[in-house]
This record gives structure tokens, C-alpha cells and sequence, in this order.
């Protein structure tokens, strides 16, 4: 499962079938670095953005943290929209399973995974 927009994935955000080990290995040895390649090998259901904004309404999960500045900015990103839980509390363990706010977005992404 792989989100998507159009024709471009976020394949580091997907999830992965243990049947996609022996694609991605053969992709590995002909020294294919580029993470997708071997999509057209397999089954690729996709999640539109659109699907992903019913969770994530900033798409902030697909921002790249490389740096300081980028780690404050998604932070920034996070404090303004109106997610369930804090990167603060998702960083630092301050939210227990057990936690309604943690059990409310847990149930919210495992519906929207099932289309």
C-alpha cells in the first residue's frame, strides 16, 4: 500500500508485503537504487493523498526532516493544524495507548487503511 498522487509515489511511506522481499532484493543486486522500480513487478495498491488528508489534513507525514530547521518547521506545522497528538507527545512517549486521543487516531487510520 503506497501513497500516491498521480504518478508519484511516497514509497518510503508505504507498507509492504513480504512478497515484495524477493523484487526488492533482485532490484538490489542489479544496483537499482531508486526505491519504486520494482512496482511494476507487483500488485501496488494505492492511497490517494486525498484519502491521506482525512488523517493527516497538511500532508505533514511526507515532509523531509534533513535538518535542525526542517525539524522545527514540521513541528511548527504540527502545532497549527488540529492532529489528534503533538509531535511532542508523539517524540518524547507522552501519549499511553490506552490514552483516548491515542485510541481515537489509531481507529481513524485503521478504517481509512481498509479502502
Amino acid at each position: 500500500m503506497v501513497p500516491s498522487f498521480g504518478t508519484y509515489y511516497q514509497p518510503l511511506c508505504a507498507v509492504y508485503s513480504k512478497r515484495c522481499i524477493p523484487f526488492i532484493e533482485k532490484q538490489l543486486a542489479l544496483g537499482e537504487p531508486k526505491v519504486d522500480d520494482f512496482y511494476e513487478s507487483v500488485r501496488v495498491k494505492r492511497v490517494s493523498y486525498e484519502r491521506i488528508k482525512s488523517i493527516d489534513p497538511n500532508l505533514a507525514s511526507f515532509f523531509n526532516v534533513n535538518t535542525k530547521n526542517d525539524l522545527e518547521r514540521v513541528e511548527r506545522i504540527y502545532d497549527e493544524s488540529d492532529q489528534l497528538l503533538s509531535t511532542e507527545e508523539i517524540h518524547h512517549g507522552k501519549v499511553e495507548k490506552s490514552d483516548p486521543k491515542w485510541n481515537s487516531q489509531e481507529n481513524r487510520l485503521r478504517s481509512d487503511s481498509q479502502y
